[in-house]
């Protein structure tokens, strides 16, 4: 109810990147500036009032589950817009805006199959990556990420770019391709942005796609072997898909 948020060593350990946790801090922000706390507080101090005057403890257990059921209801309410709240603060704040989504997509992984009910006190996982996934699109997020059942591509208007397959330092595709397309989101906001700044680097191993001196995806040879290429090439064909992109959102 201060305002006090705390990270266990369990999430850190979790979602590892900064845009993931900015995320899930953001969403935490969202309850604090909406008083949800002090909000539910309040509510049962009045359930409490009604339940004198109505000598609701006749009810017994039953009206324990009443009260519960009614708590847990305004909870999910909360969890909602803390949701979209949390989304907003940290794109606000310069964060990659498909953090929240990763985050979200990483919880609906602990528990898939999971179905909100009357006494659940979060929407299902899956209710609320599609919340968001709606508010990407309707904030005009691009590039977006197009998820296989073993592969994940980013594409927007006039780029499509080679599917990856490989896990890179602990992330698959899907998040690999959302770290990229965010930052691509980002770069894509600079004013001064161009084409003539995407290069490759390589360590002999892996070669990453730089924009400027800033990362925006390596590949891997498992990646070069799944489409068919050699690394060099695919990394090359990634360069001239996204140089000929910048270029034309310069030129529109």
């Amino acid at each position: 109810p201060g305002g006090y948020t705390y990270v266990c060593k369990g999430l850190s350990d979790y979602m590892p990147s900064d845009e993931e946790l900015a995320g899930i801090l953001a969403h935490e922000v969202g309850h604090v500036a909406k008083r949800h706390i002090a909000k539910q507080v309040e509510k049962a101090m009045n359930m409490q009032v009604a339940a004198i005057l109505l000598h609701a403890e006749r009810l017994g257990i039953f009206g324990n589950l009443i009260e519960m059921a009614i708590m847990q209801g305004y909870s999910r309410e909360d969890e909602r817009e803390a949701d979209q709240l949390g989304f907003i603060y940290s794109v606000r704040a310069g964060y990659n805006p498909y953090g929240m989504l990763m985050g979200l997509q990483k919880l609906n992984q602990l528990d898939p199959t999971g179905e909100s009910d009357i006494f659940s006190s979060h929407p299902d996982s899956q209710s609320r990556v599609d919340a968001i996934e709606a508010q990407m699109r309707e904030a005009g997020i691009q590039p977006r990420v197009i998820r296989g059942e073993k592969s994940a591509e980013i594409a927007d208007d006039g780029l499509k770019l080679p599917p990856l397959y490989a896990t890179y330092r602990g992330n698959k595709p899907y998040y690999r391709a959302c770290l990229a397309a965010g930052t691509l989101y980002q770069l894509a906001k600079i004013p001064e942005f161009s084409g003539d700044y995407f290069i490759l680097d390589s360590d002999g191993t892996y070669i990453t796609v730089l924009y400027d001196t800033r990362p925006v995806i390596t590949l891997t040879p498992q990646d070069a072997i799944a489409n068919g290429t050699a690394l060099e090439e695919l990394a090359n064909e990634y360069v001239l898909a996204l140089k000929t992109w910048a270029d034309r959102r310069k030129a529109d």
